[in-house]
């Protein structure tokens, strides 16, 4: 993990043309935070978003550039950013006053993808809270964990962990790390990843969830504790 003014990094050079800055972008280092797996997005107009790799995939900021190297963002912050090649930049300041080295993640096409973790974000927003499994045809295998149950409750916080209550009993957790996609999630336990778990959500509210190649469940929101 280095900071922006390590030594084993490249200066800035702004001499390099700002229309390479466009594209999707990799945290690969921070001098304020543990490692992460966030994705910044620079549009050719301008805007900018970063996408959260730890809390399951949230908008952390978003903004517009208004010179060759400043950022401002939707609540107010300046931050500096600098191309330092064509595959690395360096962005500091903010409220956190973080000094993180982004990697160019690749050349796809970067609006479509944009849309994805746009409606990653807003997946994410509706699924946060407390779950009541209500209705299944046969008994629950969770991914990664041994047993059947017939019935759980679900917290999906917003610090990117989902957290299991077998059998409804607060004594007895699952704990995943989880990962939003636009149709669902990740939950991931150990090294084995429930690879884009669908979710959608009827009429009423209720959320549809299929866990692997398992039965689809169907949870209800709990919006008080009895």
């Amino acid at each position: 993990m280095y900071a922006c003014q390590d030594s084993h990094k490249p200066k800035p050079k702004n001499t390099l043309s700002d229309d390479l800055m466009v594209g999707e972008w990799r945290v690969d280092s921070s001098s304020n935070r543990h490692f992460s797996h966030d994705k910044l997005f620079l549009l050719e107009n301008g805007s900018f978003y970063i996408f959260s790799g730890a809390d399951g995939g949230s908008i952390l900021t978003k903004g517009k550039k208004f010179d060759i190297n400043h950022l401002a963002t939707a609540m107010g912050d300046t931050l500096t950013i600098n191309l330092l090649d064509s595959n690395q930049i360096c962005i500091r300041g903010g409220w956190s006053n973080n000094e993180d080295y982004y990697k160019r993640s690749g050349y796809s096409d970067l609006n479509e993808n944009l849309k994805k973790y746009l409606k990653s974000d807003s997946l994410r927003k509706k699924v946060i809270g407390w779950w009541k499994l209500v209705s299944s045809k046969m008994p629950v295998k969770l991914i990664n964990y041994s047993g059947y149950y017939e019935k759980f409750t679900l917290n999906v916080r917003d610090d990117g962990q989902a957290v299991f209550y077998l059998e409804n009993n607060l004594d007895s957790t699952v704990n995943y790390s989880y990962k939003t996609n636009p149709d669902g999630i990740d939950l991931i336990r150990g090294c084995i990843v429930g690879s884009n778990c669908k979710i959608s959500l009827d009429e009423n509210g209720k959320m549809k969830l299929l866990l692997g190649m398992g039965d689809t469940l169907l949870l209800e929101r709990l919006t008080e504790i009895k």
